[in-house]
């Protein structure tokens, strides 16, 4: 007698098939968790980093890192850009040695206010450094960019542009206005006066340290995310000492990028994504990590914040000298 075979029937295969199917999807969203969750890890470790090389910086050099142009005093802030500052690199490339890239730093020229040039970079191409990046933004994946900046504070700006806004209105179609939160002056990145800096960071290299932080470091934000797409100074790469490149405001709430406003022409000055905005309110903090961003607190803690966070609270984390009370999230 001969014993025959049977293989699967086409219903069987189909069937086999819808199972595998299933399966694969009821994993791939497990498989997306657990690869956000270590993205989100990594970057939380990189602003570690990032939080204890502040403090080791202060320690040697007895003030905060800072980003720096050839202005040298404290000027009326109409003729801040009359001549144009020259660029004398950001504070990311001051902390270069204390994340074990003295090589890197070496190789940065015209980084004091001695000389009239711009800051240079002589070894090259400027090099990708993993700790700026945060592995859940893959935009210019492998491009010298950085999704770290410092905190300038709830400051508004001078900027032409912003006599025109009344409010802004953000992509899920919600509007708001800077006045129904807590705004503590006028563009204050753009001063050499530490007295007028609200944040932490400014643009032009007013000196600024520990004791200068009287709310108190582990009520104040130092160092948050913010994504290089909608972020468009972040293009330029790590090095620069400009705002975007170096630091945001708190004055927009995390993760709401702006897409136009009321003003006519104004919408260009505050979009992004346009060659013309208005840093002062377009450059905030952001993450593609869902429902809010990482940031580091002066004492080195590292919190995720709530994009849902009370928008007065947030701007109070921002300053480091208002006085008033905070509650941490």
């Amino acid at each position: 007698m001969q014993t025959s075979r049977r293989g699967f029937t086409l219903i069987e295969l189909l069937v086999v098939i819808a199972i595998i199917a299933i399966l694969i999807g009821l994993l791939l969203p497990a498989v997306q968790k657990v690869r956000e969750a270590a993205a989100r890890a990594t970057c939380t470790n990189n602003l570690k980093q990032l939080g204890l090389t502040i403090h080791a910086y202060h320690d040697l050099e007895g003030r905060l890192p800072y980003n720096l142009t050839n202005k040298t005093t404290a000027v009326p802030d109409s003729t801040l850009w009359s001549p144009a500052p020259v660029d004398k690199g950001g504070w990311l490339v001051r902390v270069l040695p204390y994340l074990e890239q003295s090589a890197t730093f070496a190789q940065f020229q015209n980084l004091d206010q001695t000389t009239a040039a711009a800051v240079s970079y002589t070894g090259g191409t400027l090099p990708v450094i993993k700790t700026f990046r945060c592995p859940s933004d893959a935009t210019d994946s492998g491009l010298p960019r950085n999704n770290y900046v410092g905190v300038v504070g709830p400051v508004t700006t001078s900027n032409p542009c912003s006599a025109a806004i009344s409010y802004y209105t953000y992509a899920n179609g919600t509007s708001f206005s800077p006045s129904l939160g807590y705004t503590s002056g006028t563009d204050l990145g753009n001063t050499t006066n530490p007295a007028n800096v609200r944040g932490v960071f400014n643009r032009f290299g007013a000196r600024l340290d520990f004791r200068s932080v009287s709310d108190g470091l582990s009520n104040t934000l130092f160092v948050g995310e913010s994504t290089i797409l909608e972020n468009a100074h972040l293009r330029g790469g790590w090095s620069g000492h400009n705002s975007g490149t170096a630091h945001g405001t708190t004055v927009m709430p995390i993760n709401y990028p702006i897409t136009k406003t009321t003003g006519g022409s104004a919408e260009q000055c505050i979009n992004p994504l346009a060659n013309y905005y208005n840093w002062g309110v377009s450059l905030g903090f952001r993450s593609y990590h869902p429902g809010g961003a990482n940031f580091v607190f002066g004492d080195g803690a590292v919190r995720f914040l709530s994009q849902n966070i009370d928008h007065k609270q947030f701007q109070l984390l921002g300053c480091r000298n208002d006085g008033q009370s905070v509650q941490i999230p």
